[in-house]
């Protein structure tokens, strides 16, 4: 459990603050398991409301901050990914006039297989080797792949995408498989990504783009952007709250 607090006073926990508008203090526990404390100017929000949910506060932020970081959509996410000794693939999508890359999409539990981009990739000049996101599934799709053991997982989406295109024989080029299921990642907060729901970019948007605790708390993060789901849309974010940094800091640094 982590925490942030704007102002505190001496205790018998011999935590000392500073009074509210000055200084924002952080305390977090390391991987030892013990606590710090850093006091700062500015705090820098960049992780996903999921998370934020379960950080305690001396004070809440604006009603309507609060309700963005409590009911704002995330999304589930389950990703496998699949190494083969050739990538048999190109041989298939060339026969049929179709390029040497692109994407699939099926009903079978892998849902979305992406391959990869076989011109000018530097990775592939000395390999025959490649990797594919062989499952990219969301929601409830996401959560049936993510019960299931790592070793399921590849078993599955290697045996799927053999029951596509079993001319390629690829069960027997299959080298290693991995997955990285969000919804039990503790860093990611349970979701891989923001997705607004209806009406929420309209209602909460602004808002969560503005500062708050009188201009100490800023919030960054894929979810505080335009673009949710990918990394510009965190770079979009942190510009953004680099700005706004600067443009307070400035404005405290003029002579009264």
């Amino acid at each position: 459990m982590s925490e942030i607090r704007d102002s505190l006073s001496q205790g018998e926990d011999g935590r000392i603050g500073v009074p509210a508008g000055q200084k924002v203090w952080t305390t977090y526990e390391t991987v030892m398991g013990r606590k710090e404390t850093i006091e700062a100017d500015y705090l820098v929000l960049a992780i996903p409301y999921t998370s934020q949910r379960a950080i305690r506060k001396s004070r809440a932020f604006v009603p309507k901050q609060e309700m963005a970081v409590r009911d704002v959509r995330y999304v589930e996410v389950t990703k496998i990914l699949l190494q083969y000794k050739r990538r048999w693939w190109e041989q298939i999508f060339e026969s049929n006039g179709q390029g040497q890359d692109g994407g699939l999409v099926s009903d079978l539990p892998i849902r979305y297989t992406m391959f990869p981009k076989t011109k000018d990739n530097a990775q592939f000049q000395d390999s025959k080797r490649g990797v594919i996101m062989a499952a990219y599934t969301f929601e409830q799709d996401a959560t049936i792949l993510g019960a299931l053991t790592p070793e399921r997982q590849i078993k599955i989406a290697a045996e799927n995408l053999d029951r596509m295109l079993p001319e390629a024989n690829s069960l027997d080029l299959l080298e290693a498989g991995a997955s990285q299921v969000f919804s039990a990642d503790e860093l990611a907060g349970g979701s891989a990504f923001c997705y607004f729901g209806p009406m929420q970019k309209s209602h909460f948007l602004e808002t969560m783009q503005a500062d708050d605790w009188e201009h100490r708390v800023f919030f960054v993060g894929e979810q505080a952007s335009f673009t949710h789901g990918w990394i510009q849309g965190a770079f979009e974010a942190g510009l953004r709250c680099v700005q706004q940094v600067w443009d307070v800091a400035t404005k405290e640094m003029k002579p009264q």
